[in-house]
């Protein structure tokens, strides 16, 4: 990495760029991180949440095919309703009167 621009013609890939910024959505974004801390879970529940929202075909994430993307208010709304449908865990004992 030290040196990069030096080996690459930066213009090329300036040149080449297209961003629609119609295609990305607007409002917050929070890392894996900060997300978690709002859910109020482990960044490891989260990735689990997310990995099986993804096998089930629930996409989540600025990018989905990439692990520690930026995660948006849309995806946090997401992650609470599938954390809601799908609770993990063992459940709770009613106290024996």
């Amino acid at each position: 990495m030290d040196q990069a621009s030096e080996r690459v013609n930066l213009e090329l890939i300036r040149k080449d760029a297209v961003v629609d910024e119609a295609a990305i959505p607007q409002g917050t974004y929070y890392t894996a991180a900060e997300l978690a801390e709002r859910l109020q879970v482990s960044k490891q529940t989260l990735h689990l949440a997310i990995r099986n929202m993804r096998e089930e075909g629930v996409t989540a994430g600025l990018r989905p095919d990439v692990d520690g993307t930026l995660y948006s208010e849309q995806d946090e709304v997401a992650i609470r309703k599938w954390r809601e449908a799908h609770p993990r865990g063992r459940p709770r004992t009613t106290a024996n009167a």
